[in-house]
This record gives structure tokens, sequence and C-alpha cells, in this order.
């Protein structure tokens, strides 16, 4: 997938690419859909919320519990004095809000006996939306394997300027995670997109590619209809999938089968609400396409080689031409300005990679900076500037900026 290995190019000069293996915290799925942390009672992740649609707003988030607790009330209300709501949903709409004014939404688990820390505040202002699809259908998505049928209770579908993302949960809490490569209804091959299972609890999952053999065709996901005007998306789909920790042998696989998704409903706006900004050459960075995710990378340094492994957080951007920026940094940074020294990972913290779409060349940075203003389990927020060289041609990266989840 294009831009998925877009993301990645910033860690293949001195890196051997673990791509099968991904950090305990997190699903190797859309920058916007997390593993939480396996505690008493987890806290939600990706907590987001629409604009205001007429009067209503709608709250969505990810978590592993089955009861949640929402607060809210005018901007800056002292927590715990606001109006809360119960719900065994992952999606709550609220309605009769006075669309004029601004609003902070807090939430947390509710586990029975024990509750966890509040996420939030997020806020909602007065940016008011007609609502693109007043009448939504219900959508479902359903797939075999291990003689039982998997069932989705909550969807979330995003549909950006270059990718088409799905993901499927249900109440055990295993889910399916598509990451595709395009836009359009059609044919997408297992072996060259994101294609994933991951089972309850797991940190691991059976993704649609054999580790052994790239050319292997897996199976596929088709989509058979994206209808613009309810705004839902239809397809089928069947993969082989194989365990993405490659220590295992011999390495377990996952037939899925029969695997079918109807009108399941889609949005256009990123739903976490991610930034990112930058002039090239004096230029606003138009992009289309966002993504931030954590990923194990090896690093190999010394003289005979020796390899470690490392966590990396990177944030891509991509515009319409496939022009992209990557902006890495590994996971322990804390808030701070990191300067860039060298080309790769065995010498620097942070690393920023221009891609140019016409020719697909690249290059890495060797000076300039990267500021962490704030980092957390899932989210990171910073700033960056340097000059890339690809064959030749200077590319000035300036006022950089960023806030996304991963």
């Amino acid at each position: 997938m294009k831009n998925f290995k877009i993301l990645f190019r910033i860690v293949t000069l001195l890196v051997l690419i673990s791509a099968w293996s991904c950090s305990e915290d997190v699903e190797p799925i859309d920058p916007y859909v997390l593993n939480p942390n396996i505690t008493a009672c987890p806290a939600p992740t990706s907590f987001t919320s629409s604009d205001f649609v007429e009067t209503k707003v709608i709250l969505n988030w990810i978590s592993d519990g089955d009861l949640w607790e929402v607060e809210y009330g005018p901007a800056g209300f002292a927590h715990g004095q606001g109006t809360t709501v119960t719900t065994s949903e992952r999606q709550l709409a609220i309605d009769g809000f006075d669309p004029t004014a601004e609003y902070d939404f807090y939430i947390r688990t509710n586990c029975g006996t024990v509750t966890s820390d509040w996420v939030g505040p997020i806020s909602v202002d007065d940016a008011v939306v007609v609502d693109p699809n007043p009448n939504p259908q219900t959508g479902s998505f359903t797939a075999q394997f291990d003689n039982t049928t998997f069932t989705a209770n909550q969807t979330l579908v995003y549909i950006n300027g270059n990718s088409i993302i799905i993901n499927a949960f249900r109440t055990q809490g295993d889910n399916f995670a598509f990451m595709l490569d395009g836009v359009t209804a059609g044919t997408y091959a297992a072996k060259d997109n994101l294609v994933s299972y991951t089972p309850p609890a797991a940190e691991f999952s059976f993704v649609g590619a054999n580790p052994d053999d790239s050319n292997e065709d897996t199976g596929s996901v088709i989509i058979t209809s994206i209808d613009t005007v309810n705004h839902t998306i239809s397809g089928t789909f069947s993969f082989k999938g194989y365990w993405s920790d490659t220590d295992v042998t011999p390495l377990p696989t996952k037939q899925i089968t029969n695997g079918v998704f109807t009108n399941l409903p889609y949005v256009t706006e990123n739903p976490n609400g991610d930034t990112f900004f930058a002039k090239v050459n004096g230029v606003e960075f138009d992009e289309n396409d966002l993504l931030g995710i954590l990923t194990d990378v090896t690093i190999v340094t010394g003289n005979p080689p020796q390899s470690s492994t490392i966590e990396i957080i990177s944030v891509g951007a991509a515009d319409v031409n496939d022009n992209a920026i990557t902006v890495s940094m590994r996971s322990n940074v804390v808030a701070g300005t990191y300067a860039i020294i060298g080309d790769n990972f065995a010498t620097d913290k942070v690393q920023i990679n221009y891609t140019d779409g016409a020719s697909g060349d690249e290059a890495y940075a060797t000076s300039g900076s990267v500021t962490i203003s704030s980092i957390t389990a899932d989210q990171v927020k910073g700033t960056f500037n340097t000059t890339i060289s690809v064959n030749g041609i200077p590319y000035l990266i300036t006022e950089g900026a960023f806030d996304v989840g991963y």
C-alpha cells in the first residue's frame, strides 16, 4: 500500500523494519483507532466529537468496557458539576445544545466496582453543520473463521483523500482493521494493503500478508459500492492472516471467509481531529492524507554490527500528488527540542523525511529540529523545520506543526 509505505520510509535507511511486530499499547490499524492499555478498568481512547449537527453533538470513543459515563457542560465548567449521561454504546448522540455556545465533554469507563480515569475535556464550539445523513442506515459487518461467525457491534469508517479505513469491533474485544490504498469501488489485494484481524486483548494480529513471501495471493477486500449521498460503504472480503509476531514458530495462520459489510456509515473528516501544517519552499503543504502510528523497528549500529529494537512514533502526511512529509521520533522522547544531526535513528531521536511524488524519490534530513510540546500514550504534538535535498533539489520545510493520535 503506497501511503502505508510512505509512512515507514523514515526508518528504512539504516533500519530493518519489524513490520510484523507492534507495540503492546496499540493495534496495527488506522492512526485514529487504538488498543487500550489492559488495566483493571481501561480508560477510553480516541475520544472525539462532531461539530454541532444543528443542535446535536455526536461523541465517539474506543474502549474495552461495557459501560461509560459522559459528563458535559459549558466550556470551562467545574468538572464534577456538569450533566452526566451513562451509556452502554460506544457512540452517544446528545441533543438540545445551543449551537452558538461552546461545550466541554469528559468520559470515563465504569467497570462496576471501579472506574477509569476521566478522559478530556474535548470541546465543541459554534461551528454548525447540517446533518449530511438525516436518515442514517444501520450497517452490518460479519465474517467467519474457526467455525464461528464474527458480528460487529461497532464500526468506524473514514474515507480521506487517499485511503479507505474500516474498523469493526465486537463486545468480545476482537476486531478487524482494513486500510486500503484508494477511495473508489474495486478490489484491494490483502498483500498490498493493511488487512488484519486482532483477537481479544492480543498484542499481535493476523495480517493478510505472508512475511516470507510478499507475492502470495492471500485474499482481498472488495469495495462493491460507496454511496456518497447517504455516506455508506459496502463490500466483501476474505483473506489468510499470518500472525504478526514472527518470533513464533511455526507461524500461526487464520483463514477468514465470507466477510461481508453492508451500508456502513462513513465520515470524510478526520474523526480524531488530527492536524498537520507545513510550508514547503514557502508554499503551504496541502495534505489530504494524515496518519500516526507506533511500530517496533530494529536499528543496526557499531562495528561489528549489533542490532537493537526501539519504538518509533511516525506522523505521515501526503498530498494529492503523493508528495509526503514524515516526522518520526523515538517513543521515549519527552517535551523538548531535538536537533537532527544524522540521517537515521542510530544517531538521532527524531527524523524528518520528504518524498517527491512525481519521481517517488525521497531523502532524510541531516539538519533541522523537532520540538515536542506534549506527548501521551496515544497523542503527540509538536513543531518542526528542516531543509531536505532530493536529487539535488532543496525542499525548505518551515512552520511545521502536528497534533496527531497514534
